[in-house]
């Protein structure tokens, strides 16, 4: 079993065959598709590949050199990833699988490093700009806790912004907290889809312990000062 590839047009006749969920403003669901159109728009835009604009608008010159947007296979990962696609299946290498019809929407190749160093980009060098930034981590209706691109929530009195990536074989999860000015990445190489919702509640309580221990560390300097 493996995963077919998909050209762009393929994609977009998926997307545009179903009809809207609601109109405009009316109510609010995350969209990978909406992602995946963002890239089409952005390709489209400037007739130019999406990898390329973003080496070199955005991943050369921050020294990002090990993240990358997949358009189909990795090019090769020292890293394998394992997942149970189905109920009755084995336990299956998905590394080499195609991902074409996520691209944009989610399909990024990373590494620990490269994250920990876009969170300090994002959030404490200021790589946007604050109109950006204030769009990003601003909840507006109809989302209750959506803001642009992120998660917005309270952890112990504290804001979080957070956003997860899953996918067969793999879960990961950036989190930042701006009270503490702290963050962290945290990755697995296995997510059965035979059974995802069972290792997201054991990922999110290591999330939570994580932050638990962020937390008494700044309140540890903070007295401590």
């Amino acid at each position: 079993m493996g995963s077919p590839q998909w050209s762009q047009q393929e994609v977009l006749d998926l997307i545009g065959s179903r009809p809207p969920d609601f109109d405009p403003g009316m109510s609010y669901s995350y969209s990978n598709g909406g992602y995946y159109l963002l890239g089409v728009i952005v390709e489209r835009a400037t007739k130019r590949a999406f990898q390329d604009l973003l080496e070199e608008y955005f991943l050369n010159r921050k020294g990002l050199v090990n993240t990358e947007i997949i358009a189909g296979s990795t090019s090769g990962s020292p890293t394998h990833f394992y997942s149970i696609p189905e109920p009755d299946s084995e336990l299956t290498d998905v590394t080499r699988w195609d991902w074409s019809w996520d691209w944009t929407s989610g399909a990024g190749v990373t590494t620990v490093g490269d994250m920990l160093q876009f969170l300090d980009l994002l959030f404490v060098e200021g790589l946007l700009s604050p109109g950006s930034m204030q769009e990003m981590t601003t909840v507006t209706s109809p989302a209750n806790r959506y803001g642009f691109g992120m998660n917005i929530k309270t952890y112990q009195d504290k804001v979080l912004y957070t956003h997860w990536g899953a996918g067969a074989g793999t879960l990961c999860a950036w989190v930042y907290l701006p009270d503490i000015q702290s963050g962290l990445f945290v990755a697995v190489n296995r997510l059965d889809m035979a059974d995802p919702l069972t290792p997201a509640y054991a990922f999110q309580e290591v999330i939570d312990r994580a932050c638990d221990l962020l937390i008494s560390r700044a309140q540890q300097i903070a007295e401590a000062d």
